[in-house]
Parts: C-alpha cells; sequence; structure tokens
C-alpha cells in the first residue's frame, strides 16, 4: 500500500505540473504578456514547484522520525482543506450559470444540491481542520 501511494503521489505530482506550466503559459501570454519559450516556463515551474518539497525533506532528513513526515502531511492536508471550498463554490456557480455554460448549464437543481454538499464539505473540513490543529500542537 505504502508503494502504491508513492506512485499515486508521483503522478498526482506530474499530472499537477503539467496542468500549473499550460495555465502558466495562458495567464503570462494573456493576460501579463510575457513571453518564455516552452523549456524556461517549465524549468521555472518545477523550480517553484520543488522548493517546499525540498524543504520538507531536508528538515525530514534532519529529523527522521515518522512523526514529523506524519505532520508534514497533515498541514499539507489542511492547507488542501482549507482551499477547496474556494475552488468548489465558483465551480458550482459557473456550471449552472445559462448565460456561461449555454446549453450545457446545469438545472437550478444541480446548483442547490452542488451547494448543499459543499457546505457539508465544509462542515467536514472544519471539523478536520479542528482535530488536525490539535494534533499538529502536540
Amino acid at each position: 500500500a505504502t508503494k502504491l501511494y508513492a506512485v499515486a503521489l508521483l503522478a498526482s505530482g506530474q499530472a499537477s505540473t503539467m496542468t500549473t506550466t499550460l495555465s502558466g503559459q495562458l495567464i503570462m501570454e494573456g493576460f501579463v504578456f510575457i513571453r518564455l519559450p516552452a523549456w524556461q516556463r517549465t524549468a521555472i515551474t518545477r523550480a517553484i514547484a520543488i522548493v517546499p518539497a525540498m524543504s520538507v525533506a531536508l528538515i525530514a532528513s534532519q529529523d527522521a522520525s515518522d512523526t514529523f513526515i506524519s505532520r508534514a502531511f497533515n498541514l499539507g492536508n489542511l492547507v488542501q482543506a482549507l482551499a477547496l471550498p474556494f475552488a468548489l463554490v465558483p465551480l458550482i456557480k459557473v456550471a449552472t450559470t445559462p448565460k456561461l455554460m449555454g446549453p450545457y448549464a446545469r438545472h437550478s437543481l444541480w446548483r442547490w444540491c452542488g451547494y448543499f454538499l459543499a457546505f457539508l464539505l465544509a462542515i467536514a473540513n472544519f471539523v478536520a481542520i479542528l482535530s488536525m490543529l490539535g494534533d499538529l500542537t502536540m
């Protein structure tokens, strides 16, 4: 299970790096008007993504206990739990707005179900965050 988790983390990291690279290209070319060759953009994006991971790895190598690594994972999960509702609510709004989505817009029932599930998720995340904060202080 540990090796499968490691492979899943590697695949997730590669997918997020590619997504970030392509998103960065669109933002830099479309909004900021900065044009870079693809290899430079990829190198810069990967360097920015590697810095936090390398920091955790270097600190973990000094404190080789499983507790530190567990806390680092929990902190990463905490950040994701905080960010998820801020991504989910606008996604529901966009997906259910006929002006933006045209014939592909979801019915208002989907909107209210989505908001309800986002609310339940926010409550679950809040409880999990309180639990994680209690674990991090110990």
